[in-house]
């Protein structure tokens, strides 16, 4: 009996072209991403502070620093100093701060302690203040949440609407 040949080979696969496209927002987007770690190596995505400062009823100076860049989970320092530059004592002062701002920290510790939340405000009782004296608050703060988080400082006397307001955002990157 003669040996019985092999059976046929399946026909070969058809040869498909492959190329690869890219679109507008990948060719934005891959370049951005290959960016990230240059960006982070250089710590241009860091933290930082930015400063403000406001002028009430031209002898009282309020001098905001507050940050404008943190990293989540890191900590920025807000510090609010007022001056007397009058030729008379400044009493009853309070430093103010935006209560919603604060909500969106996982943490926040005030030198000196607030005396009252209201109105959405965290109040800060100041000493009074000599001619030519400073006094200052500092809000310790431990980034929680993303994003832009708007903010406002305000410096209010007794009984009277606000002195000055100053508005600040801060970016918390992940």
């Amino acid at each position: 009996m003669p040996p019985t040949p092999p059976p046929a080979l399946p026909r070969p696969s058809p040869a498909y072209r492959r190329v690869v496209r890219i679109g507008p927002l990948e060719g934005i987007g891959i370049p951005a991403l290959a960016l990230l770690p240059l960006l982070s190596l250089l710590n241009a995505l860091g933290p930082t502070d930015a400063r403000l400062y406001a002028v009430a009823e031209g002898t009282l100076s309020v001098d905001l620093t507050h940050p404008s860049r943190l990293r989540h989970h890191g900590t920025g320092e807000l510090v609010i100093a007022v001056t007397n530059g009058g030729t008379q004592a400044a009493r009853d002062l309070v430093v103010a701060l935006d209560e919603t701002y604060l909500a969106r920290f996982a943490r926040t510790d005030t030198t000196p302690a607030p005396a009252a939340i209201a109105s959405g405000r965290v109040r800060v009782p100041l000493p009074p203040l000599a001619p030519g004296e400073r006094a200052s608050v500092r809000v310790r703060l431990e980034a929680d949440d993303w994003g832009r988080l708007p903010g406002w400082v305000e410096l209010r006397g007794p009984d009277r609407p606000a002195l000055a307001r100053l508005a600040f955002s801060t970016l918390v990157l992940p």
